[in-house]
């Protein structure tokens, strides 16, 4: 029986680059931008109704 690591990469992850350090990098730059003050507040906001904070684009259903 081939063993399965406990924890493995996202396919989402895996698709920001072909080696472990462009995806580090693909992953790094996501968060380059800063969320404003009012996103903060509107993700606060969202969070407390149980909602996802996003456009329709960035939810996965």
């Amino acid at each position: 029986m081939p063993s399965r690591p406990l924890i493995s990469e996202h396919e989402r992850y895996q698709a920001l680059g072909i080696s472990p350090a462009q995806c580090s990098e693909g992953y790094l730059r996501m968060f380059e931008q800063r969320n404003t003050p009012a996103q903060d507040v509107q993700i606060t906001q969202a969070t407390l109704r149980g909602e996802v904070y996003g456009s329709e684009t960035s939810i996965i259903k």
